[in-house]
C-alpha cells in the first residue's frame, strides 16, 4: 500500500471518530434526564436489591459450606485427627506410614513422625 493511501485512511478514521463524538454529544441533548427525587429513589431501590442479593448469596454460601463440612466429617473417618503435614513435606518417605488391620472398621492408622526422605 502506498504511503499517501495509508495517510488518507488514517485521516478518514480520525475524521469519523470526531464525527461520532460530535453526534454523541448532540444526542445527549435530546435525553430526558430524571429529576433528583426520582434519581434518589431509584438509587435506593438499586442499593436495596443489591444488598438483598448479597445477603442471599452469603446465606447460600454459608449453608453450602456447612453442608460440605458435614459431608466431609461424615465420610472421612480420620478427618480431624490433629495430624497435619507441613507444606514443605514433599519429600516424605512413604515407609513412615504403617497400616495394620486391628481397628473397628478393619483399618488402624498409626501416625509416625514425618521425616524428609533420605534422612
Amino acid at each position: 500500500m502506498r504511503k499517501d493511501v495509508f495517510y488518507l485512511r488514517i485521516l478518514f478514521a480520525v475524521k469519523m471518530l470526531f464525527k461520532y463524538i460530535r453526534d454523541a454529544v448532540k444526542e445527549l441533548g435530546f435525553v430526558t434526564w430524571p429529576k433528583n427525587d426520582v434519581l434518589i429513589r431509584h438509587s435506593f431501590i438499586v442499593l436495596a436489591v443489591t444488598l438483598l442479593f448479597a445477603a442471599a448469596f452469603w446465606l447460600v454460601d454459608g449453608g453450602m459450606r456447612y453442608l460440605v463440612a458435614q459431608y466431609i466429617e461424615a465420610t472421612a473417618p480420620f478427618h480431624g485427627t490433629g495430624t497435619t503435614l507441613p507444606e514443605t513435606a514433599s519429600g516424605v518417605n512413604l515407609g513412615d506410614i504403617q497400616v495394620s488391620g486391628a481397628g473397628t472398621d478393619g483399618i488402624q492408622i498409626e501416625n509416625l513422625p514425618v521425616t524428609p526422605a533420605g534422612n
